[in-house]
């Protein structure tokens, strides 16, 4: 109860600081502001206990520059009560006065001295005490004392003995999520597919045995992904047990089949990170523990205590599968623990909220997990109260690197280099910065090493800064004396004498001193990269066995460990040691049996040895593990004397048929001739496959010259050009010039044929490792002597295949193992010429859709698993929702809560694409979108399914190739999507919201959403749901409107115009723009081309008024004061004219055909839904109207046009056109009768109006 009332404390302080203001004592006053000799001052007002008050003066020396403990701080420090030394020490474990960043840096004397004390200290059972053994064996193992090493790892109590399994795909952590085999089979005979890493099962961890933590880092040369480790547990009673876990990565762990525990955030966590207490029935039980991993290599210890933290007796652990009890979730009746060391200082924070210390500690207790939400939290208060504090900012930096958030780190040190120059911390960045020092003179250097010294107290950071201003000097005595001092002031930092030594080579050229520092090192030390060092002097030195003997020497303790292996097998092979090599790759296959770099390094010794059968065995294997390699599979073709099949695919004799074809056809639109356009496809059996393709261009016309002079291939990355080269008329070649796929022919002439001959290698990875898609236009508007498409592929693979507009039949024969499948056709005509407004050439020519995806399906749960990790929900997303629905939403209507969102996100983001932030499928996460207020369509639309959710509202992504490309530019199942979109529910209705256009109104659709192709994504992947590709046709959307209303007044030689003009719709972004992008001059002239665009006539715009143009509003508008200054013509004594055309729904260019080959694409012409303009026209007293035309109505299938006269008196007259336009596409067939309605309508447009002016 005691617990629970401390948490409900810290929640309690963690709300109510949201509103009030912390007051820390003046001792954290002073640190807070950046006074950090004032701090000092208040030294003795510290803290209720003597541990607390000798760790914030520790903590205040290091704010002064002080970055070295005191030398015997730890052995003081010892002598504190225990029980509440632990919770300190877990707390600040990583600070300087205790084990400082050891993972990074080492351990430096006083940080083992540290360690070797503590740890003799009698702390009770639990972390700590576990923590300790681990670092003890570490320091053996820095100390080559490699029996002590394994006496310490052997006594933390953990549980060993695993089986391991993987890699399985993990692209941008969505592997987290996705249900692999091995999560409901722990023993098959049957090999589990993990797609383009192969076919893999469980095996026996080769781990020593007395290891605690158990690294998956022979899974490293397969990158990120997810591995499983699983052991059977037998008991030989049920028992209350605690499972605790640590580990580098999201992770999932299951006891009997039953999920126990789970996070889905990829960061390092410290040992008993989790913890869960169950019942562990009698017996034999399965532990399976679920890693997925992002970035680097992953690890895990589990550790398994009664509920005190002491070890179970009467339990074992072995890797061997043995038949297990199935429990449930009642059965084990688990409970998730709390942390211990972060409820101790959220109970102490949430007793005093004003007490900084105890803020910090929590905060770091927090990082040493990865909680950095959680430790931002804490300190909140505090950096609201002082904003400006280098200590709090120091903090900020820990949280945002953890969180891989760069941006925020780089802002926060350019503002702690602004407001505290002299603080520590700016300059030691600074320091660091190689480019920053290298741009600096020496008298700026000699400045700035002088601030950094007396703000950074270090003698190796002293002397560093001496050998840097020396040597922009280049005074190389004094660099050698430098260097000397830091060798004899490093003796206890092994790592920076790895660092130094070389320098004696590189600036010294004393090869001699370098390599006795390394061997000193070496001989007295563990240092991995010393070691490599090392070997590689002795490697140019020529000393083989000294550099192989240093791996030897190494071996018995690292035998398990493939990367350590591997670096010792590239010098075996490297001195041409085939068979010395053999028995360490074989180990590194009993390491891990699906190892693909040492079995391609098996073959190269075999195939060296002359045992190539042996050498292809293992090249194959290799390869069905890494299907991308290409060398690989050439290697394997070359050793086999295998041809390339995709020769046998392509033409022969291909100078012979452009010799015979050239010249033949007589007439065509654009300038060339197609006499050869060929494509042959090899797909491999493992995924992958090679591509090639030959073109042959008759030049018959300049615009053909103009089209190949400078061609682009349209290739990247690594791919082969056999030819491409002019052929001219008497058969001579002249090659061109090429700069990868920039190709030039010089001399290009009329009658001359361009040749193009290429071929590449491709590959895909993770789940669509095997898959191929691919167009393929058949119908063009240039004739084509010969065409093909042939592809080879494996009996295994199911491809499919459709022609669109149009028929091609297909051929199917058996190739080998493979079937091979074509489409021929010769002396193709070409297509009708080009006519304006045609739909896209997906949509008229005949095209060749090919793709082995199974369904659209696949495509939307590939993308649902892809974003649904970046869609989390932190403090910058809860705020921005709090800022949103202020006063909450569940008063709200769906359609409010979703244009609130619309609405903020409208306002206050910015589209952007740049290659290097936004990525191409996956999103940001919602929170940097927020806090950087820039992203393109796919982060705008993962952050308003995020905020959605929140808001209760049933909203999903949706992706989407837009209208331009046509609608039948994806016909089988692909991943060639354009744009991204969100589709929300409300008034028992789906909408769809573009959401990167600022000025767009709510439900508002730019005219490229109208007929695109578009896949929904669900929120979760679901197995057995189909999901189809569709077309955004008759979607619900506001309208788009455009209407104009004129009060036109004439007089005898000028005319006035005061128009009103307003947009709803698409159309209101458009001028949105306008108004806010242009000042009033440009304004002015801008708007006033539009009128006499629309108008036709002369005319001078007065001014601009009135401007309604609100970012909420579905519309925008404006009145307009113009002048005309003209004399209408005069038929006696009745003055004609006609009226200005303020709206163009109809204009010739949708009619200039005579008849039409293609259909009208309408959208192209398009981009409003409704057109109405209304005129007011007055005479002056006296006048009056004597030719009014006639009332018009014109139809044509949903298109309406409507204009009608209304004289209210002899001087006034009304006249309202209307013009409702459908932007289905105009078949070729209803041309003619379209064409007669838009003519009607011009024709009466053109009407004119009568009227007499008093004499």
């Amino acid at each position: 109860m005691k617990k629970s009332i401390s948490y409900l404390l810290f929640f309690l302080f963690i709300s109510l600081s949201l509103h009030a203001q912390v007051k820390p004592n003046k001792f954290w006053d002073a640190i807070l502001q950046n006074n950090r000799d004032q701090a000092e001052k208040h030294i003795n007002s510290l803290g209720k206990s003597d541990i607390e008050k000798a760790l914030q003066k520790q903590l205040l020396s290091i704010e002064k520059g002080n970055i070295l403990p005191e030398n015997t701080f730890y052995k003081a420090i010892a002598k504190y009560d225990l029980e509440e030394l632990e919770y300190y020490l877990y707390a600040l474990w990583n600070q300087p006065y205790f084990f400082d960043n050891y993972l990074e840096q080492g351990f430096s004397k006083y940080n083992a001295n540290a360690v070797l004390t503590l740890s003799k200290l009698n702390f009770p059972a639990g972390t700590v005490k576990e923590a300790l053994k681990y670092l003890n064996a570490i320091i053996h193992r820095n100390n080559n004392e490699w029996e002590a090493y394994y006496a310490s790892n052997n006594s933390v109590n953990a549980i060993r003995g695993w089986q391991y399994c993987g890699v399985f795909e993990n692209l941008n952590q969505s592997g987290h999520e996705v249900v692999y085999p091995p999560e409901s089979i722990a023993h098959t005979t049957t090999d589990f597919n993990a797609n383009s890493n192969g076919f893999i099962n469980w095996y026996d961890a080769k781990t020593d045995p007395r290891e605690a933590y158990q690294f998956f880092i022979n899974h490293n040369e397969y990158g990120a992904g997810v591995s499983y480790a699983q052991t059977f547990i037998t008991s030989n009673e049920t028992k209350r047990v605690t499972l605790r876990l640590g580990s580098g990565s999201s992770y999932k762990v299951w006891v009997n089949d039953v999920l126990l525990l789970e996070n889905n955030k990829d960061v390092q966590r410290e040992m008993d990170d989790a913890q869960v207490a169950f019942e562990l029935p009698s017996g034999t039980n399965r532990l399976l523990i679920k890693l997925s991993e992002s970035n680097d290599q992953t690890y895990f210890i589990a550790r398994l205590t009664d509920t005190s933290g002491n070890p179970v007796s009467g339990i074992t652990s072995a890797p061997a599968y043995k038949e297990y009890n199935r429990s449930t979730q009642s059965s084990l009746e688990a409970k998730v623990l709390p942390n211990k060391y972060h409820a101790f200082f959220e109970n102490k924070l949430a007793e005093d909220p004003n007490n900084m210390f105890y803020a910090f500690c929590l905060a770091n207790a927090y990082l040493r997990v990865s909680k950095y939400e959680d430790a931002k939290r804490v300190i909140k208060p505090f950096i609201e109260a002082y904003p400006r504090s280098s200590f709090l900012r120091k903090t900020l930096i820990n949280c945002y690197t953890i969180e891989g958030d760069a941006s925020s780190v780089n802002k926060i040190k350019e503002n702690l280099d602004k407001d505290d120059p002299n603080y520590y911390l700016p300059l030691l960045f600074k320091f660091t910065d190689q480019g920053e020092l290298t741009r600096m003179d020496v008298n700026e250097l000699e400045d700035f090493l002088v601030r950094f010294q007396n703000s950074c107290k270090s003698p190796i950071i002293a002397k560093t800064a001496e050998f840097m201003l020396n040597a922009k000097r280049l005074d190389k005595s004094a660099m050698k004396k430098n260097l000397d001092d830091l060798l004899e002031i490093t003796k206890d930092r092994i790592s920076l004498r790895v660092t130094f030594a070389p320098a004696y080579e590189q600036v010294f050229n004393d090869k001699e001193r370098a390599i006795g520092i390394l061997e000193e090192v070496n001989r007295n030390y563990f240092d991995y990269s010393a070691l490599l060092s090392l070997s590689n002097y002795y490697q140019k030195e020529n000393k083989k066995d000294k550099a192989l003997q240093l791996f030897e020497d190494k071996y018995e303790y690292f035998k398990t460990d493939n990367t350590i292996i591997s670096d010792y097998v590239a010098r075996l092979l490297k001195y041409e040691m085939y068979k010395e090599a053999i028995p360490y790759l074989e180990r590194s296959l009993y390491n891990f049996p699906y190892a693909f770099t040492a079995m391609e390094e098996l073959g190269d010794a075999y195939l060296q040895l002359g045992k190539k059968e042996e050498a292809i065995k293992w090249f194959q294997k290799s390869l069905s593990h890494n299907s991308s390699s290409a060398a690989l599979r050439t290697k394997i073709n070359n050793i086999k004397k295998v041809g390339d099949p995709i020769n046998d695919l392509v033409s022969e004799g291909v100078y012979e048929l452009l010799a015979e074809e050239r010249n033949k056809i007589s007439e065509n639109h654009y300038g060339y001739n197609i006499l050869l356009d060929e494509v042959a496809v090899h797909l491999f059996e493992e995924g992958g496959g090679k591509y090639r393709f030959r073109m042959a261009y008759e030049i018959t016309g300049q615009n053909g010259i103009d089209t190949f002079k400078e061609y682009n291939i349209g290739l990247t990355g690594s791919f082969t050009v056999h030819n491409s080269e002019i052929v001219k008329k008497d058969g001579s070649l002249v090659p061109a010039d090429r700069s990868g796929a920039n190709l030039v022919f010089e001399g290009l002439g009329i009658g001359d044929v361009v040749y193009i001959d290429c071929e590449y290698i491709f590959s895909e990875y993770g789940r669509f490792y095997k898959d191929f898609i691919d167009t393929f236009q058949i119908d063009a508007s240039h004739p084509v002597v010969k065409q093909s498409y042939k592809i080879l592929v494996p009996n295994s693979i199911s491809l499919g295949y459709k022609v669109v507009n149009g028929s091609l039949k297909e051929h199917t024969k058996k190739y080998g193992d493979y079937k091979l499948i074509e489409w021929t056709l010769e002396n193709n005509e070409s297509k009708p010429r080009e006519e304006s407004y045609m739909p896209p050439s997906s949509d008229v020519y005949r095209t060749l859709h090919l793709s082995t995806v199974k369904d659209w399906s696949v495509i939307a749960n590939w993308y649902s698993d892809l974003v649904r990790s970046t869609m989390e929900i932190n403090d910058v997303v809860s705020q921005t929702f709090k800022e949103i629905f202020p006063n909450g939403y569940k008063g709200l209507t769906e359609k409010e809560r979703a244009e609130r969102i619309y609405a903020y996100m409208t306002a206050n983001l910015n589209y952007s694409h740049v290659s290097f932030r936004q990525s191409g499928y996956v999103p940001q996460t919602p929170s940097k979108t927020l806090k950087t207020k820039l992203g393109d369509c796919k982060d705008f639309s993962s952050l308003f399914v995020t905020l959605g959710e929140m808001a209760e509202l049933e909203s999903i992504m949706v992706l989407i190739l837009t209208s331009d490309y046509g609608k039948r530019a994806m016909v089988l199942p692909n991943k060639n999507f354009n744009h991204c979109i969100v589709k929300v529910k409300f008034d028992g209705a789906y909408q769809y919201l573009e959401l990167t256009d600022k000025n767009l109104p709510f439900q508002a659709l730019p005219n490229s959403l109208i007929c695109a192709s578009a896949l929904d994504i669900p929120r979760k992947s679901e197995a057995g749901k189909e999901s189809e590709l569709y077309n955004l046709g008759d979607v619900k959307r506001a309208a788009t409107v455009f209407y104009n209303a004129a009060d036109i007044k004439i007089t005898e030689d000028q005319k006035t115009y005061d128009i009103t003009t307003k947009v709803s719709g698409s159309l209101k972004s458009s001028y949105a723009d306008l108004f806010a992008s242009n000042g009033d001059e440009i304004l002015k002239q801008q708007i006033q081309s539009d009128f006499k665009k629309r108008m036709g006539i002369d005319l001078v715009l007065n001014e601009i008024t009135n401007v309604q143009n609100e970012s909420k509003s579905a519309s925008l508008s404006f009145d307009s004061n113009i002048t005309v200054n003209e004399t209408d013509n005069k038929i006696g004594e009745v003055k004609i004219f006609k009226l200005p055309t303020l709206a163009n729904a109809y204009t010739t260019s949708i009619v200039d055909e005579k008849e039409r080959q293609y259909p009208i694409d309408y959208i192209q012409y398009e981009n409003t839904d409704e057109y109405i303009t209304e005129y007011h026209i007055s005479l002056p007293q006296g006048g009056q109207f004597v030719e009014i035309p006639q009332n018009k109505s014109f139809q044509f299938q949903d298109h309406r046009f409507n204009i009608t006269y209304k004289q209210i008196s002899d001087a006034v007259l009304e006249v309202k056109m209307v013009a409702k336009v459908d932007r289905k596409e105009i078949a070729t067939d209803d041309y003619l009768a379209f064409k007669e309605y838009v003519k009607g309508i011009l024709e009466a447009k053109e009407t004119f109006i009568g009227y007499k002016l008093k004499l």
